[in-house]
């Protein structure tokens, strides 16, 4: 049976957080942007069958370090655009 693989873009998805953080849209742009770039760099795509070919003792050595960088990119990506992690957000949205 073939494998069948839907292609995943952070930002198609609807934007339920820009009533929180303005510029919510563009640190997902860049955040997927880094993504696709780097992952495209290190292991030619982006996907799950691309990075670890499906197989148990590449995703046991790859996938902690991507969790790691994405982790770390986020929090720079958050910080440069002055959302303080350590504080809950502001809901100002009135419906």
């Amino acid at each position: 049976m073939p494998v069948v693989r839907q292609k995943f873009h952070l930002s198609y998805r609807p934007n339920l957080w820009s009533h929180l953080y303005p510029r919510f849209d563009i640190m997902l742009e860049e955040f997927s942007g880094w993504f696709e770039s780097t992952m495209k760099e290190k292991f030619g795509g982006i996907d799950c069958e691309e990075i670890i070919h499906f197989d148990p003792a590449l995703k046991q050595e790859r996938c902690p370090g991507i969790v790691l960088d994405c982790w770390e990119k986020a929090k720079e990506i958050l910080a440069k655009h002055g959302v303080d992690m350590t504080q809950p957000a502001q809901d100002t949205w009135e419906e």
